[in-house]
């Protein structure tokens, strides 16, 4: 399944998944891991801060992990109810949660929460991104709209846009947004769509229809837009189109099968994709992002952990993390070989991961967008 955490039948499939999962068979690799305030993470009140943060979706927590001397603490803030997903710009992260409705900004020198914004009720956030100017843009995925911020949290803007909206990316000047068109008195996927505006202007230059449920997008250096097509789970299968930013038109589909539901781009040539359920327990595929090769796909998929939920990649250290949803860990991964040799503990149910490093700017590569 893809992401799994929109609504209450999304997630009451979580807790079962959470439920029925056995126990960890493997040692945790962490140094420093903890509980509460997080004190064995030295967030760091120095000019860098190099982070790796989670939400954790069955706690409501988000859990954070150290770059520079591998230490971990989980469960370090409370979130709203179902956090989703999470940004980071000028030494903040930016948590959404879908069930409250919430947007809440942690200050990292501080370790703490700053402060709670309600983006309104029965509005559902499911994605969020930031630009370089701190612009932030989340997805309403009961409200068919996308909730522009500035970095203290004030609404600056609701843009319309098609039905269930879920991916977001910047790229060209442009705002990409991936709407899946999701029927929730039919459990059934309508005809997705990709909408996309003019940042300036924010009308819209462009509505493109996408195979089934384009669930999440991705861009790189070239100005690509990368759009995940997971499926229905049931006779359509994962696509991932190649979209020029510039002129939004398709340069190439590639049909790399499962149902994978999260993508990211390694800033150097590879997408990553993960698959909750590929191969009965989980999978990550792997395509070329110039030539559209599948490098691994459901035949030879990494499979280092059980139910990836999540990924991000650290171009510094060559580092794909994994969130593995039913043993509560973050796995990180060897982007050659596919395997994790090192792993830490978070709270209940992570799900989406971002890499943060205070020292980068410009197009360095991280989670789902460039800062």
């Amino acid at each position: 399944m893809t992401k799994l955490k929109a609504t209450a039948v999304i997630l009451s499939l979580l807790f079962v998944l959470f439920s029925i999962s056995c126990e960890d068979d493997t040692t945790d690799n962490s140094t420093g891991s903890g509980t509460g305030t997080g004190t064995g993470t030295g967030t760091g009140t120095g000019s860098n801060i190099n982070l790796v943060i989670n939400v954790d979706g069955l706690s409501n927590t988000c859990s954070i992990y150290n770059i520079e001397n591998g230490t971990s603490s989980k469960e370090v803030w409370q979130t709203g109810e179902a956090p989703n997903d999470l940004t980071a710009y000028n030494d903040k992260a930016y948590i959404i949660s879908s069930l409250s409705n919430s947007l809440q900004i942690a200050d990292l020198k501080a370790n703490k929460i700053i402060k709670t914004v309600n983006l309104g009720g029965n509005t559902n956030p499911y994605y969020i991104i930031s630009d370089e100017d701190g612009n932030f843009f989340i997805s309403m995925w009961l409200t068919n709209e996308v909730c522009v911020t500035n970095e203290n949290g004030d609404i600056t803007r609701r843009i319309p846009v098609d039905k269930t909206p879920q991916g977001l990316s910047l790229a060209a000047n442009r705002l990409f947004v991936s709407c899946i068109s999701y029927d929730m008195s039919t459990y059934s996927y309508g005809q997705g769509y990709l909408d996309i505006f003019d940042t300036s202007t924010f009308s819209l230059v462009k509505k493109m229809e996408t195979p089934v449920n384009p669930s999440d997008l991705a861009t790189d250096e070239n100005n690509r837009i990368f759009v995940l097509c997971s499926g229905d789970y049931v006779s359509n299968f994962g696509k991932v189109l190649f979209v020029a930013a510039n002129s939004g038109s398709i340069e190439k589909t590639v049909d790399v099968g499962g149902s994978p539901g999260v993508i990211v781009y390694d800033g150097s040539g590879r997408i990553y994709l993960a698959d909750m359920m590929g191969g009965g327990d989980g999978a990550i595929y792997v395509i070329n992002s110039n030539s559209g090769e599948i490098i691994n796909g459901t035949s030879n998929p990494l499979k280092p952990c059980t139910q990836p939920m999540g990924l991000a990649f650290d171009i510094d250290t060559n580092t794909l993390f994994v969130s593995s949803f039913d043993k509560n860990k973050i796995y990180l991964v060897n982007p050659s070989s596919g395997n994790s040799d090192r792993n830490y503990s978070t709270g209940e149910g992570p799900l989406a991961i971002f890499v943060y490093r205070s020292s980068k700017t410009g197009k360095a590569f991280y989670s789902k967008f460039k800062i």
